[in-house]
């Protein structure tokens, strides 16, 4: 299975067509929160083809508007954190603040894959024996540093990953 990966969108809605083509090809979409506004949500969620499921951010104020605007739509919301199993493998889903808890979760040997964001930074790396992927941000810049908008396509049969630059 192809899994589209995208987190801290932050309302960056320039970069909506990019994420939906790169994601074109997916049997799935995870968002790891942060998608800041019910509006930019609902304009993804009705262009993207596959499943969405979504856990909320630290950034995402109105969730309750969030779900209401989505009535209908192919989305679940899967709340704060999420145990969520895809072929026989058991996934974390999760924003990732505090940041600590992700490392955590990967040495508790309890995960084969760790989705997560917060951190506006993309990153694919085995912890133990858990892969621990961040799609990075819609956003330009994250704690001072520049960065380049960015998804990821996972798959799940061979537990790898791809940072896709959204230029």
């Amino acid at each position: 299975m192809r899994i589209g990966l995208i987190s801290d969108t932050h309302d960056r809605v320039e970069y909506i067509d990019k994420a939906v083509k790169i994601f074109s090809d997916v049997d799935l979409v995870i968002h790891t929160g942060d998608w800041c506004s019910p509006f930019f949500l609902l304009d993804f969620v009705k262009k993207i083809k596959a499943q969405v499921k979504t856990v909320f951010g630290n950034n995402d104020a109105d969730i309750f508007r969030l779900m209401d605007l989505t009535k209908g739509l192919d989305i679940e919301f899967l709340g704060d954190f999420a145990e969520i199993e895809i072929e026989n493998r058991k996934y974390a889903v999760l924003h990732g603040d505090p940041e600590s808890i992700i490392d955590s979760l990967a040495l508790s040997n309890k995960y084969d894959v760790i989705f997560h964001g917060h951190t506006h930074k993309a990153r694919i790396e085995k912890i133990k024996d858990t892969v621990v992927l961040n799609p990075g941000s819609f956003m330009p810049r994250s704690r001072k540093k520049w960065t380049k908008p960015s998804v990821a396509v996972f798959d799940s049969d061979k537990l790898t990953g791809e940072i896709k630059i959204l230029e």
